[in-house]
């Protein structure tokens, strides 16, 4: 999962997650993608979104094909600050909440939409996953509360399980050194532009097998 813009009320407009889901015996499949890309272009960086160029084409057809065959799915889900009614940005109805950690539980809570939604629509069966996370900036106490709350940890207190496979581990790490997060950047860069209108329908079509959707939230209870 890469994550995309700040979870706060200052910041760009849209903060959201992009998700790529790929099993472990297919994962070889994203390596040679990259590796190909790479070779071709002579490439020693990161994958930028860029329509105008063929490495990123190349990509999600690559990655459409796969999807196709049910090898990946990849998903995005955003917040639009400027129509987002949810908590954590305006209000909390946890009221030992601190206003200066509403960002930290904001972006917990998107991250728990976001991974709801991937799996919308698939039956939750006994299989677990492991959850690779772009790095982002934590503490020690926040990257805990992230890793229970997730994990549906029994000292965090829930009003219901959440709807997701059970999870083994809970990695961060940094897209430079990871594939598969460098492709899940690329879905919030295809979601940002979705979602700001800009996105062109070439590559839209290409990436017609990515689920996107705006997280509305709800206004405070009364």
């Amino acid at each position: 999962m890469d994550e995309t813009g700040v979870p706060a009320a200052h910041g760009p407009t849209i903060f959201g997650y992009g998700v790529l889901e790929v099993g472990a015996s297919d994962y070889g499949k994203i390596r040679q993608i990259l590796a190909e890309e790479r070779w071709r272009f002579r490439l020693y960086r990161d994958f930028e979104l860029d329509p105008g160029k063929r490495p990123t084409s190349n990509v999600l057809t690559q990655l459409r094909e796969l999807a196709e065959h049910g090898k990946v799915h990849a998903s995005g889900l955003y917040i639009d600050k400027g129509h987002y009614g949810g908590r954590y940005l305006a209000w909390s109805d946890i009221g030992q909440v601190k206003r200066s950690e509403w960002p930290h539980r904001l972006r917990n809570y998107v991250l728990r939409k976001a991974m709801e939604f991937h799996y919308d629509g698939r039956p939750i069966d006994d299989r677990s996953i492991d959850l690779v996370l772009d790095r982002i900036a934590v503490n020690p106490s926040q990257r805990r509360n992230l890793e229970e709350y997730i994990t549906s940890h029994k000292g965090i207190v829930l009003r219901e399980r959440f709807a997701l496979p059970a999870i083994d581990y809970v990695t961060i790490s940094d897209s430079s050194y990871t594939g598969g997060l460098q492709l899940a950047h690329l879905i919030t860069d295809l979601l940002k532009m979705a979602a700001m209108g800009s996105l062109e329908a070439e590559v839209a079509d290409l990436a017609s097998f990515i689920r996107l959707a705006a997280l509305v939230g709800h206004v405070k209870p009364a």
